[in-house]
């Protein structure tokens, strides 16, 4: 990612000559998890509460450089090979013929940016329950980095009813106060996965062709 001093980095799994300078992000270490096939603990609890069996389960993974989702079997290539500051990645869980859950990142080199929506899907795979975590890293000295949570919970007819969020620091185990944020950082936090990109994510994740 980029930071105040200059250096652009995806982190110790994809460059690791930086290892000594540039600290992981957030999405450093879900690309590290993913090849080391250890999904994150926030990820394991969210599919606890989901009822998805990791150990019975199969995903799909793709990236997206601007239009739509192509399926990978190599990630953390793929992602390499994007050569872009914006991009989104998907992991599609199913069991089964099932869709049961996706994991969707957005990521803003250029900003900074990284967000993560685990989202769990009902019977008819759309959206019951989504938590979204936004990390904000400083690009210049000076500004405060953070973390934004959100969890959403949507009813059978797909409105929402209940919608939680807070601010965090970058260890995610002290809440902060809300820092100052531009006016497009604050509508930035108003947006979440709607029901045709997940019903998207679905269908080009569970399609065969690349």
């Amino acid at each position: 990612m980029k930071f105040a001093h200059g250096v652009l980095a995806l982190g110790l799994l994809l460059y690791p000559a930086f290892a000594q300078s540039v600290a992981p992000t957030a999405f450093d270490r879900y690309v590290k998890s993913v090849k080391t096939h250890s999904p994150q603990q926030r990820f394991v609890k969210a599919a606890v509460a989901c009822g998805l069996d990791l150990a019975k389960s199969h995903t799909n993974y793709g990236t997206n450089p601007g239009l739509r989702f192509y399926r990978t079997q190599d990630f953390a290539k793929s992602i390499n090979d994007l050569a872009s500051d914006f991009f989104s990645t998907a992991a599609l869980w199913t069991e089964g013929s099932q869709a049961r859950m996706i994991d969707f990142w957005s990521v803003d080199d250029s900003e900074g940016s990284e967000m993560e929506s685990i989202i769990c899907l009902d019977d008819q795979a759309r959206a019951k329950d989504m938590q979204i975590t936004r990390w904000s890293y400083p690009m210049e000295d000076g500004f405060p980095a953070w973390v934004y949570e959100r969890h959403i919970k949507f009813g059978p007819n797909g409105a929402i009813v209940n919608d939680t969020s807070g601010f965090k620091d970058l260890s995610l185990l002290r809440t902060i106060k809300k820092p100052k944020l531009e006016a497009d950082e604050e509508s930035g936090l108003k947006w979440f996965p709607g029901n045709d990109m997940v019903s998207n994510i679905i269908k080009q994740l569970m399609d065969r062709r690349k």
